[in-house]
């Protein structure tokens, strides 16, 4: 086991006997106090009805799976307890691609959230990425205006978007199911 600390972050690298690295664990210390991640079996862990993202691009897994080989898990999954089990906040992705690597045990911060915060951090973790297909970022910003926490001019201020763009995202959940599945697919840009 290594430990190196550079600027209020500590990584700790876990390598087995062959010299491949099995995890990597960034740890942080917020000005709220102390987060750590612990890792836990990955058979208690199970993705979130609350994902924005439902399409995973096979290419891209085998991507992010290959550098988790490599380098180990840097960011862990966000996860919050469920009974005996544990839900995934942010990081299906992550998550994903470590079980394709048969990883038993995945680095994960445990957070305290009820519903509508682990629905909103999940939503907001993935609308934050730029590689959201445009009718996930669309389904995901109704939904969270279906829940009546928020409306245009608040997703607006949330999301750091121009209300006009959160209007035309939205347009998009219009669309006749053909077209929507052209979008869906890439096979039709959002701006046509």
């Amino acid at each position: 086991m290594t430990t190196n600390k550079n600027n209020g972050t500590a990584v700790a690298v876990k390598e087995n006997t062959n010299s491949a690295v099995l995890t990597a664990v960034v740890v942080r210390t917020p000005d709220n106090g102390e987060r750590k991640a612990v890792n836990i079996l990955s058979d208690l862990i199970e993705p979130s009805n609350y994902n924005a993202r439902k399409t995973f691009d096979a290419d891209a897994m085998k991507e992010l799976a290959q550098s988790i080989s490599v380098h180990g898990l840097i960011q862990p999954i966000t996860v919050r307890k469920r009974g005996n089990r544990y839900e995934i906040i942010c990081g299906e992705r992550r998550f994903r691609a470590c079980r394709m690597l048969k990883m038993t045990e995945i680095p994960c911060i445990v957070r305290e959230a009820t519903d509508e915060q682990a629905y909103d951090l999940s939503i907001s973790e993935n609308l934050q990425r730029e590689d959201v297909p445009p009718m996930e970022a669309a389904e995901a910003y109704k939904r969270l205006i279906a829940t009546k926490r928020y409306d245009i001019a608040s997703l607006a201020v949330a999301y750091g978007k121009s209300e006009k763009s959160i209007y035309q995202m939205l347009k998009l959940c219009d669309l006749i199911p053909g077209i929507a599945d052209l979008v869906r697919t890439g096979k039709l840009t959002a701006s046509a």
